[in-house]
């Protein structure tokens, strides 16, 4: 009976945990406007990020020795950790602490501003990858895109569409970085 009750105990822990993190919801059942959007914006933010890498000293984040393993951390494994503790964790704490009154979500919704756990989440998510990446402008340019996939976390009320979108932006990005290293264009 013991057993019983500790594999009962682990499927329900399981079930808590998924829950917390928004992982059973059906997403992208339409081709929904915000996410075209944020996939025809991708690739201007990737180039943005591309030249500031390669062509600005001071500003620029260094210029990776590409291999196998750091494509695979930097375009699956990192997004994948980085939205499940941020957009996953971080924000839907927010969403739950932080009060919204009737007349800013009237107005968040007319002029479709980000939410306040959206914003504070992009400010901590910006300030670790301006911490543990690198002090740089680059660094700090993650914000724009951290708000986009805070969108899609509370849009989808889900984390997998901001898992999703990292992965691609992330993608896109060292594609750009390969592609701009591979023809020595700094």
């Amino acid at each position: 009976m013991q057993m019983k009750d500790r594999l009962y105990n682990i499927r329900h822990q399981w079930q808590v945990y998924r829950a917390d993190l928004h992982l059973d919801k059906h997403l992208f059942t339409h081709l929904d406007k915000h996410l075209i959007a944020a996939l025809v914006i991708a690739p201007f933010i990737w180039i943005s990020l591309a030249f500031l890498t390669y062509c600005t000293d001071i500003l620029a984040l260094p210029i990776p020795d590409f291999s196998m393993r750091l494509l695979y951390f930097s375009v699956f494994l990192y997004p994948m950790l980085e939205e499940l503790t941020f957009r996953g964790l971080v924000q839907g704490y927010f969403l739950k602490v932080i009060p919204i009154t009737l007349k800013y979500a009237l107005i968040q919704k007319q002029y479709s501003l980000p939410s306040a756990a959206n914003l504070l989440t992009s400010v901590i998510f910006t300030f670790c990858h301006w911490y543990i990446v690198s002090p740089t402008l680059t660094s700090l340019l993650v914000f724009f895109p951290s708000l986009i996939f805070g969108h899609f976390r509370e849009r989808f009320d889900s984390v997998i569409p901001a898992i999703f979108l990292h992965i691609f932006y992330n993608g896109g990005f060292m594609l750009t970085l390969l592609l701009l290293n591979r023809h020595n264009i700094h």
